[in-house]
This record gives structure tokens, sequence and C-alpha cells, in this order.
């Protein structure tokens, strides 16, 4: 790696993050990778035990930005066809 910068932003507001990722590309342009560690709290009940609008909630803070995240990015990847993103997350999201 010739130069990581490490951006902390908060994803959660899924209708600001576009702009917010526009921010953060025009300060430091577009990314030849991204690394994206989402974190997202549940209930902390087992998988049998979750209820169905707990795993909601879940899926709404944590699938859904970093959807949003690596549409977002990989539309401005795409005209140098080069890009790579790895991304980590828990059991729940």
């Amino acid at each position: 790696l010739t130069r990581t910068t490490p951006l902390d932003a908060d994803i959660n507001d899924a209708a600001a993050l576009p702009a917010t990722l526009e921010r953060l590309l025009a300060a430091h342009g577009v990314p030849d990778g991204v690394v994206h560690l989402v974190t997202a709290s549940s209930s902390g009940k087992r998988l049998e035990e979750l209820p169905p609008e707990d795993f909601r909630r879940t899926f709404d803070l944590a699938l859904t930005p970093t959807f949003i995240l690596c549409r977002t990015l990989a539309e401005r990847m795409r005209p140098r066809r080069s890009g790579a993103f790895v991304l980590f997350s828990s059991m729940y999201g």
C-alpha cells in the first residue's frame, strides 16, 4: 500500500450517506480499495430467539448502508476498471 487513509464515518443515515460519500471523495479522491467494518447492535439473542423486528432493525442498520456505500463507490471506480472491497461483519449483520 502506498497510501492508506483511515476514515471514520457514520453510515447509519442512509438518506445522508450519498452526500457524506461525495464529501469524502472530494477530499480524498476515488479509492483503489475499501475495507469496511460494520457493527450493528442486536438484542443479543441467539438466532433462533431473535424476533423478526430485531432482525429487520439490524439489517437496516448494517446491510442497507453497506449496499449504498459499495454501490456509490463502485460507480466511481468503474471508469478505472479496478478497485476492491473487503467487507467485515458480525453474525447479525
